[in-house]
């Protein structure tokens, strides 16, 4: 008697644990659906949004002048990055952010789109926007690649180009170890996706949780939140990260700036081997000048407003050289 009363203990113990854990899963799924419903509702595109081959492309521009400062934001990023810098690029010229497809406000298909599809989205955008001028071309980290391969596929378009603690299309054959943490990341995005589905990532952050974005504007951090606390989010993440391989491949195809205006910005806390290749990106412009912004991090430069500030000095620097260019230049 006294060992069936034992096993029918635990057998209810057992139903009781799985029978919370199970409320636990349905009440985070039912409090992630209807949040992110309502969230819909507040958290409205801050720029336009463009139908191209049948998905939706959310695109930023504030300011008014030429040339267009063109803003390509990092891995993960999204135009909500740009908080601190876009306001002051627009106090100088127009610029424009945007989100890459399946990411932010943009939909469509991520997986499987490679660097030079991505440079097309973006050409596509600026024409169906009628964003018809000459670019500044801004690449934070990966956004460095997308950037190039935009110059790449339509040079006469771009009159200049700030590379934003960028990644060198070499860093995979130096630093092969990079490969195998892009793989392991794409597992730990799937899982920030599962745990998104049911609601863990808005409540982190609904219970004061942050990561490095929370330095951002009060606007942009929210909608910052917001993304990263819904599925998509991650796996547009997850997709970015397993074609990196074919993503850097695609970067070594890549040839020389010759005369292009080129700006480098280095993070502080770069690696020997990421300062050297920051150096080779240096070489590729006979118009290239370079700064390291001192105590920054590769995301603290859109971040944190210190850094910022000097990341959206160097772009109007520049922005007013070819300003002065064009000037001295027209009869």
């Amino acid at each position: 008697m006294e060992i069936i009363l034992s096993r029918w203990l635990f057998i209810k113990t057992f139903l009781v644990i799985f029978g919370l854990i199970a409320l636990l899963f349905v009440s985070g799924y039912f409090y992630q659906t209807i949040s992110q419903e309502k969230d819909k509702e507040q958290f409205s595109p801050a720029g336009k949004i463009f139908t191209l081959n049948g998905y939706a492309m959310h695109l930023h521009c504030t300011g008014s002048g030429s040339p267009t400062v063109i803003l390509e934001a990092a891995s993960g990023g999204l135009t909500s990055s740009w908080g601190w810098v876009q306001p002051e690029i627009a106090k100088k010229t127009r610029v424009c952010s945007y989100d890459r497809r399946g990411r932010g406000w943009s939909t469509g298909e991520s997986k499987g789109k490679d660097v030079a599809q991505t440079a097309r989205d973006l050409h596509m955008l600026l024409q169906k926007a009628q964003i018809n001028d000459k670019y500044i071309l801004v690449g934070h980290s990966l956004g460095g690649i997308y950037t190039r391969q935009y110059q790449k596929d339509y040079p006469n378009e771009v009159v200049g180009m700030v590379l934003v603690d960028a990644s060198h299309p070499n860093l995979l054959v130096t630093t092969p170890e990079v490969i195998e943490e892009s793989k392991a990341s794409v597992n730990d995005f799937y899982n920030y996706a599962k745990l998104s589905q049911i609601g863990g990532l808005r409540l982190y952050f609904a219970l004061g949780g942050s990561i490095d974005f929370s330095t951002l504007p009060e606007k942009e951090r929210r909608e910052m939140a917001y993304f990263w606390s819904n599925p998509e989010h991650f796996y547009s993440m997850a997709n970015e990260n397993a074609q990196v391989e074919t993503l850097y491949a695609q970067g070594q195809e890549f040839e020389s700036l010759e005369d292009l205006p080129l700006r480098i910005i280095t993070a502080a806390d770069a690696t020997q081997e990421w300062v050297r290749l920051q150096n080779d990106l240096f070489t590729l412009s006979t118009d290239s000048t370079s700064v390291t912004i001192q105590d920054s991090t590769n995301m603290s430069l859109v971040f944190k407003k210190e850094h910022a500030d000097r990341v959206s000095t160097v772009i109007n620097n520049l922005v007013e050289t070819l300003k002065v260019r064009e000037t001295a230049d027209s009869p």
